[in-house]
Order: C-alpha cells, then sequence, then structure tokens
C-alpha cells in the first residue's frame, strides 16, 4: 500500500463518488476511475459496489479502509510530532556526564533549561571518560561533557574553557600564610615544595589529563610530599579534605560549593585542563541537543568569571 494509493482510495470512500473525489483531490476523473480500476484488479479484490446510488465498500473495502485509516492516522501524527519536534514542542536530549561533576552541574543547568522547554525530555547518564566516548562512537547519547583530549579522534566537540586545578585544603591548615600573592592565574599560589609536611591525597579518576596532573605531582614531589596514593573516589577524598585528613587536587568547577576549603593555584602559572562538549561522530546534532548544550555552556562560563572574580576581591 502506497500513501498516494490510501489516499485516493479513502477520499473515495468519503465523498460517495469518483466524479466528488477526483475534484478533491485536482485530478481527472477518468483518471481517477482508470486508477481504482487497476488498483482493484492489482489487489484482486474490490473494494467498492457501485451503484445508481453512488459508491459503498464491499466487506473486503471495509477492511481495506479500517487498516487505510490506521496507517494514515500514523503517518499524520509522525508528521506533527517531528514538527513539534522541529518547533522544540517535545524531544528528548540524552547528556552524559561524570559522575563527579553531575552534584555540581546538573542543577544549575536543567532549571534553567526546563523552565522553557518543559516538554522536552533530559536522560542523564554518568559515566567515565572511556565509557562516554563508547557512547558518542555508537550514537548513544547526543552529547557529552568531557576532559581534552579525547582518545577517538572521529568525535566533534566545543571547546568550553580551560579550567584550573587548584590544591584544595582545610583552613586549619593555615596555607594562607605560606601563599604568594596572585600570579597569572589571579589567585594566591603555593609553591608545593613548602608543604611537604602536608599528606597529599590522589583519588580514583577517570580522566586522561587528571590522571596526569597526579601523575606530575607524584614525580615531581613524591621525595617531598607525603602522597596517599588512594583508590577512593572524589567525592570520598573530598569528605577527607574537609576534616583536615590531607590536600589533594580540586577542578574549579567543584569549589563553588565547597567554600568552607581554600584553594590555590600550583605555582604561579597554574594548572589547567580544557572542558568540552563532545558530540557523535556523525555530527549530527539535533536542535534540542544544540539549545541544552548552549545553556550548559553558558552557565559553566558565567560560574568560571564568578569564581575567578571572587578570588580577585
Amino acid at each position: 500500500m502506497e500513501l498516494k494509493e490510501l489516499n485516493y482510495v479513502t477520499e473515495i470512500n468519503e465523498c460517495g463518488s469518483i466524479s466528488k473525489a477526483a475534484k478533491k483531490l485536482s485530478m481527472a476523473q477518468s483518471s481517477l476511475s482508470h486508477f481504482l480500476k487497476n488498483y482493484e484488479k492489482q489487489i484482486g479484490y474490490e473494494i467498492f459496489i457501485r451503484s445508481n446510488g453512488g459508491l459503498r465498500p464491499t466487506y473486503e473495502g471495509e477492511l481495506y479502509l479500517k487498516a487505510a485509516d490506521s496507517i494514515l492516522n500514523i503517518k499524520k501524527k509522525l508528521s506533527n510530532e517531528i514538527a513539534d519536534v522541529s518547533n522544540l514542542k517535545r524531544g528528548k536530549v540524552i547528556f552524559s556526564i561524570s559522575s563527579p561533576k553531575a552534584p555540581y552541574l546538573l542543577p544549575q543547568v536543567l532549571p534553567k533549561f526546563k523552565e522553557k522547554y518543559e516538554n522536552i525530555d533530559v536522560e542523564i547518564i554518568e559515566a567515565d571518560i572511556a565509557y562516554q566516548e563508547s557512547l558518542l562512537l555508537h550514537e548513544k547519547v547526543d552529547v557529552a561533557l568531557v576532559s581534552l583530549p579525547l582518545a577517538n579522534s572521529k568525535l566533534k566537540y566545543d571547546l568550553i574553557f580551560k579550567e584550573e586545578v587548584l590544591l584544595c585544603a582545610h583552613k586549619s591548615f593555615g596555607l594562607n600564610k605560606i601563599a604568594k600573592t596572585a600570579g597569572k592565574t589571579g589567585k594566591p599560589w603555593i609553591d608545593l615544595d613548602e608543604v611537604k609536611d602536608l599528606p597529599f591525597l590522589t583519588f580514583n579518576v577517570s580522566s586522561l589529563i587528571m590522571s596526569e596532573f597526579f601523575d606530575k605531582v607524584k614525580k615531581e614531589y613524591r621525595e617531598n610530599l607525603r602522597i596517599s596514593n588512594t583508590k577512593n573516589s572524589f567525592n570520598t577524598v573530598l569528605s577527607l579534605v574537609k576534616v583536615g585528613v590531607g590536600t589533594t587536587l580540586m577542578p574549579e568547577l567543584y569549589t563553588y560549593k565547597n567554600k568552607d576549603l581554600e584553594y590555590y593555584s600550583i605555582g604561579p602559572e597554574g594548572l589547567y585542563r580544557s572542558l568540552a562538549l563532545a558530540y557523535p561522530a556523525s555530527g549530527y546534532v539535533s536542535k534540542a541537543t544544540k539549545i541544552f548544550s548552549k545553556i550548559i555552556m553558558t552557565s559553566m562560563r558565567e560560574e568560571n568569571i564568578e569564581s575567578r572574580n571572587n578570588y580577585e576581591k
């Protein structure tokens, strides 16, 4: 059954005659009559009974018309849904983010998005960077918040900003007494050689760049720092830092929710990682995903600016 054929037959049924249907379909009566005759021959049964009073469906015709109505209604519904999605009345965005980032970013982003687009669903998949890349390559997610570099060069991404990774410590350690005045980062900075008596806690990281930062610290300061290698999660290590068990590295994104701690640049130049939104290799990005991504970028950049301003006050 072709949609054009279904339309012709249902129009004939609604009008009750070929002449009226032909007029509504803007075609010659002879052409429509010829179509119906050939079509009935093709499918092997008559759809209509011809009489002086017009056309009425045969038993087979009633079954045909019932099926035709269902098919045309599905087509109409699909067309409407596609139109709704195009107009952002409905839709879905599948977003991947790491578990440590999720509680910091999602409360900022989701309310803003749902306020404007309440009928667009957002599905959250928490995953480490390796699994995020797999999800993107297999197009199981629409967008993912990642740290660069990505292992797979086929994936597309938009850079959000370069985020500083800071030394995080409890106020009781009194690092403000030995911190240098603000350097290029705009924040007071610490030479790690000067905190060798404090325990330095590492946490289990999936991010390649965070692993590199920890490796850098271990390599350059192993003889001086009291490094405690743990396989604990970021949140566990953070809870230990909050009670003065030790210090650790913390990406700037997490600092605004942990204002009871102190943060310092590592050296006058600081250490940085690049945050980006990555998309499937196909390059297709829906309208809903584009808007969701824009809200993420705007929120994160505003938070980054606010965080920097707080250090400069």
